[in-house]
């Protein structure tokens, strides 16, 4: 009797384990799962004023789950443990999260830019150099930039050319490129601008004479209404720049009912002495409930 107890006894136990090793293997898998809806978006490494309190390190979730991203820790060529982010620290899906310098706030070369998320001293070299994102030693996302050769494989996940002084380095369609730096509020959704038809590509004829216009589809696939604030900056063409005030939006305020669809209509009205070609812009757009 007291052998058959035992065996039972172990049974159970072996039972409980196989159980308890299934669950934490989910966790696992689930946990993993969630890093990897978290990307490095922007990196604004060579600022155009001050270096100190000048460089920033924009984060998104673009999966569809929330991700605990607390103690996970920014990596760069200067130090292995540039930035740890602070407990409780949440990213929702598709918002963005900015780590930035110490002294953003007062720094930051546009004084219209979304306060950082969460400030720390991070260095981050010019010429070369490189950031990594970590989840304990997991490399969720890197990128390296200018003469990689030296720097620690973690980085290289991504590699992009050099930016310039005051230029971001942008994720888009899975490649960083080198575009003005832009912290506004809201989740950023990249536009390239050519004179055509159609947002976001529209046409600059020589002669200038038409009205360029575009509509930017919204769907709201929630069960509620939510309103959506829209943001663009300046157009440029390398050394040419279009005005963000030649960008008419047909309303910067939408109110999009749940499961539905709403157009706006973009009109870009170039001013007479514009040089034609491919313009790039930022159009932020900034989600809130409708109450």
């Amino acid at each position: 009797m007291v052998i058959g107890m035992h065996m039972s006894e172990f049974k159970l136990s072996i039972s409980s384990l196989l159980k308890f090793a299934a669950f934490s293997l989910l966790i696992l898998a689930f946990s993993g799962s969630a890093s990897a809806q978290v990307v490095i978006q922007q990196v604004l490494y060579d600022p155009s004023g001050s270096e100190r309190g000048g460089e920033a390190v924009e984060i998104r979730n673009i999966g569809s789950e929330s991700v605990d991203i607390s103690g996970w820790i920014l990596a760069t060529s200067s130090s292995p443990s540039d930035a740890t982010l602070p407990p409780g620290t949440i990213i929702l899906p598709g918002e963005a999260y900015l780590v930035a310098d110490s002294g953003w706030n007062v720094s930051r070369d546009n004084p219209l830019w979304k306060s950082a998320d969460y400030e720390e001293p991070i260095t981050l070299g010019n010429s070369a150099g490189g950031v990594a994102l970590l989840n304990g030693t997991a490399v969720v996302d890197s990128l390296a930039w200018g003469d990689v050769q030296g720097l620690d494989e973690m980085f290289k996940k991504n590699v992009a050319l050099e930016s310039e002084e005051g230029f971001s380095l942008w994720r888009l369609d899975g490649e960083f490129v080198s575009r003005p730096a832009d912290f506004f509020e809201g989740v950023p959704v990249m536009i390239d601008a050519r004179v055509t038809l159609k947002i976001p590509r529209i046409r600059l004829p020589d002669r200038l004479e038409l009205d360029p216009k575009g509509v930017l589809s919204i769907r709201n696939e929630g069960d509620t209404a939510v309103k959506v604030v829209l943001h663009i900056g300046e157009l440029r063409n390398d050394d040419n720049i279009i005005p963000a005030s030649a960008v008419k939006i047909e309303s910067q305020e939408v109110l999009v009912p749940s499961h539905s669809d709403k157009n706006v209509a973009i009109e870009v009205s170039a001013p007479e002495d514009s040089v034609p070609g491919v313009y790039s812009a930022v159009l932020r757009v900034k989600i809130r409930d409708a109450d």
